[in-house]
């Protein structure tokens, strides 16, 4: 079974929160569009990096579910 070591870029948990702030500030008229809103997010928070490793025990465990679900 194939695996990717592809890195994954991501923000913070608060994403959610960050974005319902976004809306209450363009109908509080304190920022004009959500392009906006991304924009000054985009400079208050910093995205982190996950990279991945290889990892030996996953192709044993495809293999185990796949078995279980041929079965």
């Amino acid at each position: 079974m194939p695996t990717s070591l592809l890195s994954i870029l991501y923000g913070p948990v608060e994403a959610t929160a960050a974005g319902n702030v976004i809306v209450q500030a363009i109908a509080g008229g304190e920022l004009g569009t959500v392009a906006e809103g991304r924009e000054q997010l985009a400079r208050s928070v910093t995205p982190r990096r996950y990279e991945p490793q290889p990892d030996d025990v996953w192709p044993e465990l495809a293999a185990r579910l796949e078995a279980i679900s041929e079965g």
